[in-house]
């Protein structure tokens, strides 16, 4: 498609050749990525609902190589960091059945992970996210769709606090001073941001009516490039999908609705970075029944449809924006949910290397 003198550079992608274990009917869910063996590679872990959740290591050139690891079964969402303050990251599931534990396996420093027996979470979530919310330099557990929060005592031990988390936040430095804020979708209401005061207390700031919104997920990024992080949303499921768009922060805290339209997906992840090597954060968006599509950002805080897809069909989940074959430019892997391979995508925008 023609986007005119001023278009931004449509990204080229390559799809690695690479079949990873949890390809057919696996019940896999969710991703992440970090270097789990410090050697400075993006190494991958996938959870799986049943007794698959599995490690890859990256050979540093972006070929995954699976270890022999086994974790506990029934595992949904996944966050990785470093939980104990030993220096290496740990991994954080969430468990899905309620009758489950969600588990926290810590890491030897070579990647090899092992349960802990610390207090901790003990109890079933569909999601999982790390956040220092009290400022104190170690990371605290969100479990669930929110109002779960356990609070690191610094060396890996975890209590239950009484702060009420809103269901679906997203963590975030929204007003620039340091400490992670919360912006959550309310369906049929809108958008809601709440401050930190620095010592994980949250207060109701600012409001944006949105009275069309069902279910959303959100990624923060800085669009227009005016040094605060802006908002990015889905808003869809396969009964209802309404388009995504951006809301754009006034460095407070406080949104404003771009009217900007992109993806109208049905449970779509977004994944942000810069893809064509322009500066300015372009977008991802998957989709539970369509490829993802890439959209571009035109270097104002507005975006352009690239044409580009990625992969086919659908059951498309998570998207994760990183370097992974160490070549200077931001490749992409999606989770598939089931009934495929997953999808692992270098760009060439910087040389070229077969995978």
């Amino acid at each position: 498609m023609s986007f005119g003198q001023t278009a931004p550079r449509v990204p080229n992608f390559q799809r690695s050749t690479q079949l990873f274990e949890e390809r057919e009917n696996h019940r896999r869910w969710d991703s992440a990525m970090e270097d789990l063996n410090d050697d400075g590679f993006q190494d991958l872990v996938i959870t799986d609902l049943g007794p698959r959740t599995a490690v890859y290591f990256n050979d540093g050139n972006g070929v995954f190589v699976k270890s022999n690891q086994r974790f506990q079964s029934d595992l949904h969402g996944i966050a990785i960091g470093d939980i104990d303050n030993d220096g290496d990251n740990d991994l954080v599931f969430a468990a899905l059945e309620e009758s489950g534990i969600s588990p926290i396996y810590l890491n030897d420093g070579k990647g090899v992970f092992e349960k802990s027996d610390f207090s901790g979470p003990i109890e079933w979530a569909e999601r999982v996210q790390l956040v220092d919310i009290d400022n104190d330099g170690d990371l605290d557990i969100n479990l669930g769709w929110g109002n779960r929060l356990y609070v690191n005592d610094g060396k890996g031990h975890f209590d239950k606090s009484h702060r009420e988390i809103p269901s679906g936040s997203l963590f975030a430095d929204l007003n620039r001073d340091g400490f992670a804020d919360i912006v959550v979708a309310v369906k049929n209401v809108g958008f809601k941001v709440y401050l930190n005061d620095g010592k994980g207390n949250l207060s109701d700031y600012s409001s944006l009516e949105k009275q069309d919104v069902r279910f959303c997920y959100t990624e923060c990024a800085d669009i227009d490039n005016d040094g605060d992080l802006d908002v990015i949303f889905s808003n869809g499921t396969e009964q209802e999908r309404y388009p995504a768009g951006v809301l754009l922060n006034d460095g407070t805290g406080r949104l404003t609705d771009s009217g900007q339209r992109l993806s109208a997906a049905a449970f779509g992840f977004i994944g942000a970075g810069d893809l064509n090597g322009d500066s300015y954060v372009d977008v991802i968006i998957t989709d539970r029944n369509k490829p993802p599509r890439i959209w571009l950002n035109t270097g104002k805080g507005t975006f352009v449809d690239s044409g580009v897809t990625l992969g086919e069909g659908g059951l498309w989940n998570n998207c994760i924006v990183k370097d992974l074959d160490n070549d200077g430019d931001l490749d992409v892997f999606i989770t598939k949910v089931y009934r495929g391979n997953h999808g692992l995508w270098f760009n060439q925008f910087v040389g070229h290397k077969s995978k």
